[in-house]
């Protein structure tokens, strides 16, 4: 898989866009309202290519200096259970690592927990709401 990262208004941030809008708002029904927000224009875009195909995608950005906060982590259907969601994930953590990050943090859809801790993440605090979905807040310091 090829990545290609891109700042918000960059050519190729629609891609990571048309991705999350089939797997959020056509598959799991979020509205365009819950999906675009303003933490969009201030995060880094990736997106994962298979054969030029763009397939997966997610959105880092910084809350606080040196904790990586990565969201709106998307894998098209095709896709999932072949790997590309951990390839991406791999990606992330290659992107905290050049940035010397101390850890990386995430929201996770209740239901989808056990993907990330495959991926050495642990979960922390409570159970919140996102858009009406149950979310975790999970780490992994690297």
């Amino acid at each position: 898989m090829d990545f290609k990262w891109y700042n918000y208004g960059e050519t190729g941030v629609d891609l990571a866009i048309d991705i999350r809008i089939k797997v959020f708002i056509d598959e799991q029904g979020y509205s365009m309202e819950d999906e675009m927000d303003d933490k969009d224009s201030t995060s880094q875009h990736v997106v994962g290519f298979v054969d030029g195909t763009p397939v997966c995608t997610a959105r880092v950005f910084y809350d606080t200096p040196r904790v990586l906060h990565v969201g709106r982590i998307a894998v098209l259907k095709k896709c999932r259970g072949t790997g590309a969601g951990a390839v991406l994930m791999a990606e992330v953590k290659r992107y905290g690592l050049e940035k010397n990050d101390e850890k990386i943090i995430l929201g996770a859809q209740v239901p989808k927990k056990g993907f990330y801790a495959k991926q050495g993440y642990k979960e922390y605090g409570d159970i919140f709401s996102d858009g009406g979905t149950p979310h975790i807040m999970m780490e992994k310091i690297l």
